[in-house]
């Protein structure tokens, strides 16, 4: 017995540290429920049965923006809708070729339909989780009585064509309000479609601009306002797309010389409208962007079109005066609208179009070349004065530009020298004048290389290479030209002399650009100058040696000779100036 609780007691004891311990765990869990609900553990439930789980299981909800949901909710309808307006639209035509009902008797049923399912939109627009239903029905019945009135007017001329017009209006005004209300794209884009189409549908074949023209002015000021009010940028975008069409379809339909001054006025008028809008109320998006550019270019268009095509003073100075315009308005914008640089960048841009059109319009091709090096020098002056990266960019792009007129410059002019000397003729001085500005935008460049953007900096060794490069093909073309055309030897001999002088042209324009680069601590030039006398090296060794005459041959080793040992002694002369390190690498 005594032997039994002796066992007993520490049995006991072990027990309760036991529940003890229990208690201390269930504590600190009820104190972590209170403070982090989250972080605690979810009780363990006992895995059920393969079939039970499987039978169990619930389908996943239907996702809003599912494929199904979009059909159903969206396409179903509007293809349904599409439907009935093509029922509406054949049982007008079937019913007037057959006589069936009476002409009054299809618009009234017309009319009827369109107004039913206007009032079912706003029935079902009332409801909740029926909005878009509702809007499919409105916009159906809006297309529905846009072709009613056009049957009763075109088909069985009901009505005049000024209840026609009213009435058509009165139906595009009652599509805006509802889009509005609606908060509807949808419904405010069959208000635009009918709206456009209305003076096409209810046209007469008589020109009448005026009327037409206010209409369409009308027509974009509510198309402007709903987009006032609601954030639809894409309205604007169709707003214009609609007026240029009615436009171009009116002047190649009805434009005669005799209307020009009331065309140019008519086009005016809504570049303004459009460009003002953008000012007031668009954003410096896309659809900003958009408006910018396309309102010019088809400004641009349309009178180009009206001046039948002609470059003449009247589209010269157009060009000019949008020029301006477009400069005017990035200052405004800069000015006004600060924040948003887009907008700024898309009228400098349309400026830049216009005044490389006005550049290529108003110079001939004599002086085309000197006014895009110096636009670009000026532009390039500006911009890094002002630290404005939009005007430097423009003065790249006209680099270029000029570029290429060095090489049309060079191209056209070949062997212009049967009676003037080298030099002295008008290709080395077109050419000189846009090495020149090459010159001046590498100074502008190098100058101001702490304001210039990291992805700019590569453009100042460019410059220089490109400096380079022109001038020595430059001189290379009035030496080869110059020989070619000249009549004072025989052709052997002329050879013999132009091969020789080329390679003293290269050995000591070679050495002149070495010289630079010690002088100037630029180690670009000095490589390049390497590269060059590489070359010259090359000329005389390879072909000079075995294609010359003895007299040139020793002229050409002997020129090269002296030229390379007085480049080695200055680089032996300015070994510490030269590889101590260079002021800019470059």
């Amino acid at each position: 017995m005594e032997n039994s609780s002796e066992n007993i007691l520490p049995e006991l004891v072990k027990r309760l540290e036991a529940l003890e311990a229990d208690m201390v765990r269930i504590k600190k869990v009820l104190a972590v429920s209170r403070t982090h609900p989250h972080m605690v553990p979810e009780p363990v439930k006992p895995p059920a049965a393969p079939e039970a789980r499987r039978v169990a299981a619930p389908q996943p909800p239907l996702l809003k923006g599912s494929l199904e949901n979009a059909i159903g909710t969206r396409w179903i309808g509007r293809i349904g809708m599409l439907a009935v307006i093509f029922g509406v639209a054949f049982f007008l035509k079937y019913s007037f070729d057959n006589r069936l009902i009476g002409e009054t008797g299809r618009i009234i049923l017309g009319i009827v339909a369109g107004t039913g399912f206007i009032a079912g939109g706003e029935f079902f627009q009332r409801r909740k989780d029926w909005t878009l239903y509702g809007q499919i029905l409105t916009g159906g019945g809006l297309a529905i009585l846009y072709f009613s009135i056009y049957a009763a007017f075109a088909f069985y001329h009901l009505i005049p064509l000024s209840l026609a017009f009213g009435a058509l209006i009165a139906i595009t005004t009652t599509g805006i309000l509802l889009s509005v209300r609606y908060s509807a794209l949808s419904v405010v884009a069959i208000g635009i479609l009918g709206g456009f189409l209305t003076p096409v549908m209810l046209s007469t074949g008589e020109n009448r601009p005026y009327s037409l023209f206010s209409y369409i002015l009308l027509l974009d000021a509510g198309i402007l306002t709903v987009a006032w009010f609601r954030k639809w940028p894409s309205l604007t975008i169709a707003s214009l797309a609609g007026t240029v069409s009615i436009y171009f379809g009116w002047h190649f339909r009805f434009y005669t010389p005799d209307q020009q001054a009331l065309a140019f006025g008519i086009v005016t008028t809504f570049f303004i409208l459009y460009n003002l809008w953008v000012f007031l109320k668009e954003k410096a998006g896309l659809s900003g962007m958009l408006l910018v550019f396309s309102s010019a270019a088809c400004y641009l268009l349309a009178v180009h079109t009206q001046n039948r095509h002609m470059n003449d003073w009247v589209l010269k100075s157009f060009i000019l005066g949008l020029t301006f315009a477009e400069v005017a308005m990035a200052d405004l914008s800069r000015r006004f609208r600060a924040a948003e640089k887009v907008l700024t960048q898309s009228f400098l841009g349309v400026s830049f179009v216009c005044n490389v059109i006005a550049l290529f319009i108003l110079f001939d091709k004599g002086w085309l070349s000197s006014a895009l090096t110096a636009e670009m020098v000026a532009l390039a002056f500006i911009g890094t004065r002002l630290k404005n990266l939009q005007l430097r960019v423009i003065s790249y792009i006209l680099a270029a530009l000029s570029a290429g007129r060095f090489i049309d410059e060079l191209m056209l002019h070949a062997g212009p020298f049967e009676k003037i000397l080298p030099v002295i003729n008008y290709r080395f001085l077109a050419c000189g004048l846009i090495i020149a500005g090459f010159y001046l935008l590498l100074f502008l460049l190098n100058k101001h290389r702490e304001t210039l953007s990291h992805n700019e900096l590569p453009l100042i060794p460019l410059s220089l290479v490109m400096t380079q490069l022109l001038s020595i093909v430059l001189l290379s073309a009035e030496v080869m030209d110059f020989f070619r055309f000249s009549s004072a030897a025989t052709l052997l001999e002329i050879r013999y002399a132009r091969e020789l002088s080329l390679s003293i042209l290269w050995t000591v324009y070679a050495s002149v650009v070495i010289g630079a680069g010690i002088l100037k601590k630029i180690r670009l030039l000095r490589v390049m100058g390497i590269l060059l006398a590489a070359a010259a090296i090359i000329k005389v060794f390879l072909f000079d040696l075995s294609a010359l005459q003895t007299v040139y041959r020793i002229v050409s080793f002997i020129m090269l000779g002296l030229i390379l040992l007085a480049v080695s002694y200055f680089y032996n002369r300015f070994r510490d100036r030269i590889f101590g390190g260079d002021e800019h690498e470059r």
